[in-house]
């Protein structure tokens, strides 16, 4: 009972650590690399292929070692790992050029990789040990118990570790933790040295038992579909929600608890209940991915953050148990375990190189949901064609097998459909690590005249009428009547002036040029760069000189001289997401560096979910900056004019009163509304740093 039960909390706390050190070290890297969604699958890639070496290695040693060999070469590997931080220092940021995907894959090699490493070869030595040596019990629950840890520390780190503790803390409890796993396996490694036998045996040497070519296959195939389908949604969250660990943990969680479920017995999949609210999940996810129900091109209801989350985890919950259910049916003896979860581990990585590598060079709209549904269907399919006998032509045999042809076919139809309706009136679509771009030409009709707008996923980054009289307006969030276009307007009081902008779009703030102006872009998507000096005109006629600095904006500013800006515009949502890095006390510290002494910066927030005006007056407040929240009400669709939500923050008091002043009639007549701040509602938001954040307490 002692033996077990030290297992249960050595797999149990394994599992633990192996899963809270994921969001916390796409925490610590994410803001060297712009705040992209696609940093967080390149290091769930990262995590999956070391989780395949970790296997393979338990697999082997298991299979070619004797058990005192197998504790010794542990043990040293963990005293190794030892020796290595886990946490990656300032000089491992990125420079200008590098390859996000590349340098991301290195810095976790050389960081936590060998802690990682050790972690992920543990958990299946530990229960293949447990099964030599308590033989008259199963090992399947350690799987369901790890997997339990597994859980509760996705979950618990978004509301419990990263609400309450530093990164730098986090880094210190998790490294004790993971000291504490090393003394526990030694121990347990230690006791399966005397257990009788000079090597594991193959099981099943006659090869009765021996899983077929057909068997390995689905149990890759079926890890991979579960894989795709958690990371696609998962990306859909973050690229219009927000880079931030609470959006990551949740489809992860969900993904983990299937497997729970599934692997807890073969009561706990109800087949054919899940199979039947498969069509229910698949249209419900595909709804979400498109953000709301419309008819013709008038939008009848558009889904906030809460309803997407339940609906996008509740989906996702019942294509993963399908997946894992499948998976666990599939399930071999105990002597074949570390081949079973080794194969789980090479189809997790297969998965995981499909979404984060593949999909972003190959497909060119991101469809990676839809190639895990077909995956999944088919798999069914072959499943269903396995299982049945020539005998077996009952009528509702019958009727299944042809329902899953034809839901095999309706699948097809949502990414064909999504690529008909995107590719219709598009000139341009490109895709890269930093999401899918589009430009959009509309034809002229009753309201607006002809013009091309700039989509970075669902979200309009700017637009620009072709028209010679019209080509040079201001459009979108940069009129007049919003904040980023009056500071123009008002700061033309100068002979010259020294603009920095933060996300690129279209180059539209560069038609407020005048000769003698300088305007420095910071944009972290080449692709975006190109897109606004070749399909739109704003940049190439604007009357200032501008230059353009390709990569995050933060690190790029680190690494320059202080610009002595007179304004500085923050404006680098990519999606709907909330750029979180570029929100922080230590953000603001250095944009302040870079200004003029009179110098203001203003930050576009617009955002239906999220207000972050709390968290922009706690900066202010804390680095000594006045505040004014500006929200312009009035929107012109004839002249491509949106509503929008600005902060703007200085130590120029003379220019806020400006602006305040500047705004009075259109606050007056209800196009604008201003606000100076209330203290004791922002005050109760915790200051966000670059070691605290909680997108959760700036809900709407």
């Amino acid at each position: 009972m002692a033996r077990g039960f030290l297992y249960a909390v050595t797999v149990f706390l394994g599992a633990f650590l192996l899963l809270q050190v994921q969001p916390m070290l796409a925490r610590r890297i994410i803001p060297w690399y712009g705040g992209t969604a696609s940093v967080w699958a390149t290091c769930l890639l990262f995590f999956q292929l070391l989780l395949v070496f970790g296997y393979a290695y338990a697999h082997l040693s298991i299979r070619f070692l004797r058990p005192t060999s197998q504790a010794v070469l542990h043990a040293l590997l963990c005293g190794v790992a030892l020796l290595v931080p886990a946490m990656p220092g300032d000089g491992w940021k990125p420079s200008p050029g590098q390859s996000p995907s590349a340098h991301i894959l290195t810095t976790l090699l050389f960081t936590v990789g060998p802690r990682f490493f050790v972690l992920a070869a543990t958990a299946p030595l530990l229960q293949a040990w447990f099964a030599r040596q308590l033989p008259g019990r199963s090992p399947y629950p350690l799987y369901a118990l790890s997997n339990a840890g597994s859980m509760l520390a996705l979950l618990a780190y978004p509301f419990f570790f990263e609400a309450r503790f530093t990164l730098t803390e986090q880094s210190g409890i998790w490294s004790a933790g993971f000291v504490g796993l090393v003394l526990l396996a030694v121990v347990l490694g230690w006791q399966a040295r005397s257990t009788r036998g000079k090597r594991q045996k193959s099981p099943d040497a006659d090869g009765r038992s021996m899983p077929t070519l057909g068997t390995f296959g689905l149990w890759v195939a079926w890890s991979a579909s579960g894989v795709i389908l958690f990371m696609a949604v998962t990306n859909e969250m973050t690229l219009n929600m927000a880079a931030t660990p609470v959006i990551w943990v949740l489809p992860f969680a969900t993904y983990l608890l299937s497997f729970i479920i599934s692997f807890s017995g073969p009561r706990f999949y109800p087949r054919r209940v899940l199979i039947g609210l498969l069509p229910v999940a698949l249209v419900a996810v595909y709804l979400m991915m498109r953000g709301a129900i419309a008819t013709g091109a008038d939008t009848r209801y558009a889904f906030g953050w809460v309803e997407q989350i339940v609906v996008y985890i509740v989906g996702l919950w019942v294509l993963c148990l399908i997946c894992h259910g499948e998976l666990f049916r599939l399930r071999p003896q105990a002597g074949r375990l570390t081949e079973y979860y080794l194969s789980i581990a090479v189809g997790g990585a297969a998965g995981g190189a499909a979404v984060a590598l593949a999909a972003p060079r190959w497909l060119l709209l991101s469809q990676e949901f839809h190639v895990g549904i077909i995956l999944l269907v088919l798999l069914l399919l072959v499943t269903s064609h396995r299982e049945s006998k020539p005998a077996d032509s009952s009528r509702r045999r019958r009727i299944l097998r042809f329902a899953m042809y034809g839901l095999a076919v309706c699948t097809l139809i949502p990414p064909i459909q999504q690529a008909r309706e995107l590719l219709r009136s598009s000139v341009i679509v490109e895709r890269n690590y930093y999401g899918s771009i589009r430009v959009v030409q509309l034809a002229p009709d009753e309201v607006k005249d002809e013009h091309r707008r700039l989509y970075h996923g669902k979200t309009l980054h700017g637009s620009q009428f072709l028209g010679e009289d019209r080509r040079r307006r201001p459009t979108a969030y940069y009129s007049e009547l919003a904040a980023g276009g009056a500071l123009m307007r008002l700061t033309a009081d100068r002979a010259s002036r020294n603009v920095g902008v933060v996300g690129l779009g279209v180059g539209t703030l560069a038609t407020y040029g005048r000769p003698g102006d300088r305007f420095s872009f910071y944009e972290i998507d080449p692709a975006i760069v190109s897109i606004a000096q070749k399909q739109f005109s704003y940049l190439e006629e604007s009357a200032a000189d501008h230059e353009i600095f390709v990569g995050d904006a933060r690190l790029t500013l680190e690494r320059q001289s202080p610009n002595r800006f007179d304004v500085l515009i923050l404006d680098a949502f990519s999606g709907d997401a909330i750029p979180i890095h570029l929100l922080t006390r230590e953000a603001f510290a250095l944009f302040d560096r870079h200004l003029a002494a009179d110098g203001i910066i203003a930050v576009h927030i617009s955002n239906r979910s999220v207000d972050l005006t709390p968290v922009l007056y706690n900066i202010a407040d804390n680095l000594d900056l006045n505040a004014l929240n500006i929200r312009t009400l009035y929107d012109d669709p004839e002249q491509l004019i949106s509503q929008s939500d600005w902060m703007v923050l200085s130590t120029n008091v003379a220019r806020l009163d400006q602006l305040l002043e500047y705004f009075k009639p259109h606050h007056e007549a209800g196009r604008v509304r201003l606000f100076l701040g209330d203290p004791e509602r922002y005050r109760k938001i915790p200051l966000w740093t670059d070691d605290y954040s909680n997108i959760f307490r700036v809900m709407r």
